[in-house]
């Protein structure tokens, strides 16, 4: 059998193409993988939040958007909540994998924005809600929950310790998790969630960090429940 090898460097130092000998013992760990899919870069260029009906600063990027969809373990016919849905990018993603999407958000201008850009892409099987999500009300359990909560840069907290908020959003949240379902949230790097998921039927089963800029690294966290 004949296989394709693909390099992936965490920290690039030297120009590697196919014609050059490359030795792998000078590297401290190599993981080999197998590739079940692979999403054509085009697909992130065209989805771009400022190409979409409803665009608002600081919206996610697609490729985001997707490795936290699958991160949160989504399926096809899965039911997907997205309790700070901004503009909707992470429903977006979700909605490709024939999923139904449930949104909420406490402003109004990115419900009607969730709302136009979920339309755009063709997709209808999703509600959407203008609601805090402490206080949302579902009629339905969800398989995944996927969410970017605010922190207090340019986003709105209402008033609310950014601590508090996501511990009580989780809260909340919780109650309409299924018992095998899984969360995957974005937070800054000066939270510990550890803390905030004090007293609340979760725990952490991975984090992820990605560093955005010099004052701000992103931790992206896959909770369950216990």
């Amino acid at each position: 059998a004949t296989y394709t090898i693909k390099l992936l460097f965490t920290n690039p130092t030297e120009h590697i193409n196919e014609h050059k000998e490359l030795s792998i013992s000078k590297y401290n760990k190599i993981i080999i993988t197998k590739s079940i899919i692979e999403q054509d870069k085009k697909h992130f260029f065209d989805n771009k939040p400022h190409k979409r009906p409803y665009f608002h600063p600081g919206s996610m990027s697609p490729k985001l958007a997707l490795c936290m969809v699958n991160l949160a373990r989504v399926h096809e016919n899965d039911v997907v909540l997205d309790p700070f849905c901004g503009t909707g990018g992470i429903l977006i993603e979700a909605g490709y994998l024939n999923t139904k999407l449930i949104a909420s958000d406490i402003e109004r201008h990115m419900v009607k924005g969730t709302i136009q850009n979920l339309e755009a892409e063709g997709f209808n099987d999703f509600e959407v809600y203008w609601e805090d999500v402490r206080k949302l009300e579902l009629n339905e359990k969800v398989d995944a929950v996927a969410m970017d909560p605010p922190y207090g840069i340019s986003t709105t907290l209402g008033g609310i310790d950014t601590k508090k908020l996501y511990h009580e959003a989780l809260v909340a949240i919780s109650k309409y998790l299924k018992d095998d379902g899984y969360i995957c949230m974005a937070s800054p790097h000066y939270i510990d969630l550890y803390e905030v998921i004090e007293d609340t039927p979760l725990e952490i089963l991975e984090q992820h960090s990605i560093r955005m800029h010099k004052s701000l690294t992103r931790i992206i966290t896959v909770l369950s429940k216990k």
